[in-house]
């Protein structure tokens, strides 16, 4: 269970529906200002919208809802023209920092990882027409980032908005249905490993080499796996391939490893990221062949 907050809401023009600007003063030095398109003069007149922020657009109207993702050194500025030029979006929110921590990097970091993870959960038509790339950060600068997003994903449901959340369907199981699984009496077998999109390495190495490089792995994980599977990212987001393990062998001089197989990757029926936490595929997990074969989704195993 997620740790209790407490959040405040001031209400601009005192419509509930209006101008809203929510913050979380313990904890995060962040501002949600949520408004409807019909209000974007007053929303726009308020000081913290000349800061560096991300933005969502988004309409609920129709099936998929729509949403825009963006990002701007002055919100204000891009929000005067999407007014202007994007019909189909009737509310807004837009995050930015009260003490002027975020810069332009840190929002086009934001901007990317809101986008990716519309991806990983899908059922929303995404409207942005370029997809935003991922930006090189420090580690003080990434450390950063993932605290303020964390914090965008909790404000987010409380402005009505619910496409980012993941599904709740396995928080109602008790501890003997959880129990039940075959991870219980069963030690992984299977790394799942996250591949590259197309041209970064998966069709070359993964299905064109039958091998693996660079995993990071203890040696009771290597006496353990038999099987390893791809993770592709978006727009697949999904274990595709599934192959048996020859041999893993030290790879080079940084006590990583390569996984070589012993035959040709098989593809199998995607199991999509689904309900997966944010985050639950940027490194290697591990599961076991029969959980990963009879799993809906990467969020009943992972």
């Amino acid at each position: 269970m997620s740790d209790p907050y407490t959040i405040q809401i001031h209400v601009l023009s005192g419509n509930p529906n209006g101008v809203r600007i929510i913050n979380r003063p313990a904890d995060w030095p962040g501002v949600a200002i949520v408004f409807p398109r019909e209000q974007i003069q007053q929303a726009i007149q308020t000081e913290l919208m000349d800061k560096a922020g991300v933005y969502l657009l988004w309409s609920q109207e129709g099936d998929p809802p729509q949403i825009y993702v963006g990002q701007s050194e002055v919100v204000s500025d891009r929000l005067k023209d999407h007014h202007s030029n994007k019909d189909f979006w009737h509310k807004a929110i837009v995050f930015v920092s009260e003490n002027s921590l975020l810069n332009a990097a840190h929002v086009r970091w934001l901007e990317h990882s809101l986008v990716q993870r519309l991806h990983e959960i899908g059922g929303s038509l995404i409207k942005n027409k370029t997809e935003p790339k991922e930006t090189k950060l420090s580690i003080q600068d990434m450390a950063t980032c993932k605290v303020f997003l964390n914090r965008i994903l909790e404000i987010l449901p409380l402005t009505g908005l619910g496409a980012f959340e993941n599904s709740q369907k396995n928080e109602t199981l008790s501890i003997d249905e959880k129990s039940s699984g075959s991870l219980a009496f069963e030690e992984p077998d299977t790394i799942i490993v996250p591949t590259g999109k197309t041209g970064e390495g998966f069709e070359e190495v993964f299905l064109g080499q039958d091998c693996w490089y660079y995993v990071k792995l203890s040696q009771k994980k290597i006496e353990q796996l038999k099987f390893i599977a791809a993770y592709r990212p978006s727009p697949e987001s999904a274990v595709t391939h599934l192959a048996k393990i020859k041999s893993i062998e030290l790879f080079g001089d940084n006590g990583k490893y390569k996984v070589t197989f012993a035959a040709k990757a098989e593809q199998i029926k995607p199991i999509p990221f689904g309900s997966a936490k944010s985050g639950a595929m940027q490194g290697p997990r591990f599961t076991t062949k029969t959980a990963l074969s009879g799993s809906e989704d990467l969020g009943d195993i992972l």
